[in-house]
């Protein structure tokens, strides 16, 4: 099933790039050789569509583990399974306050440590506007004396 769906879909874009191909001006053919183009249909969509199948199957595979699971918990104790399903929905709101709070507190800490860095390059900066005036007043001088 996942083969004929993967197919399809690669069937799909290859006629909507084919179609796309055809419509264009004499002028791209001559700046690309029919083997390029052949290799585009083939080899460009078959690398697009093996992703998207490799993930459908995983996705299915997952889902039917997922019902199963669920038929499983309640076919062997329905009341602990209801028990723990009722946990998730508190969990999950924490889990989501505490990500809130999370990436507050990150923010937070990249400002100080920016404004940080910010105040230390303006010390380097003054330092080394510092250093430049006294050398220049030693080249000043120096080459004065030197006259």
């Amino acid at each position: 099933m996942l083969l004929y769906i993967g197919r399809r879909l690669a069937t799909t874009i290859r006629k909507r790039l084919f179609g796309g191909i055809i419509s264009q001006d004499i002028v791209f053919f001559d700046g690309n050789s029919s083997g390029q183009l052949t290799s585009r249909l083939t080899n460009d969509v078959s690398f697009m569509v093996s992703p998207i199948q490799s993930m459908l199957g995983t996705l299915i595979s997952n889902s039917i583990l997922l019902v199963g699971g669920f038929g499983l918990c309640f076919y062997t104790s329905w009341r602990l399974s209801v028990l723990a399903f009722s946990t998730v929905g508190p969990i999950i709101h924490v889990t989501q306050v505490y990500a809130q709070w999370s990436q507050w507190l990150n923010r937070r800490l990249v400002c100080g440590f920016v404004s940080v860095v910010l105040y230390w390059l303006r010390g380097v900066c003054i330092v080394w506007r510092v250093l430049y005036n006294i050398s220049v007043w030693f080249f000043n001088n120096y080459s004065s004396s030197m006259r």
